[in-house]
């Protein structure tokens, strides 16, 4: 999966590219709800994605695949 789930959880931006991370940072500031609700939606991507147990048990299910 992705990191950033494109306009869900967070905005992606090509590297090196100061003039669409200012548009994105513009686009954030532009719609303050959407910015606060676009972080929650991170945090819960986060938290659910990367808890130690989700990892965990993403790691055992990895290795019992290769056995």
């Amino acid at each position: 999966t992705r990191l950033v789930e494109r306009a869900r959880c967070g905005l992606a931006v090509p590297p090196e590219d100061g003039a669409a991370l200012a548009a994105a940072f513009a686009s954030l500031a532009d719609d303050p709800g959407e910015a606060r609700a676009m972080g929650r939606r991170g945090a819960e991507f986060a938290r659910e994605r990367f808890d130690r147990r989700a990892l965990a048990d993403r790691f055992v299910a990895t290795v019992e695949s290769l056995a």
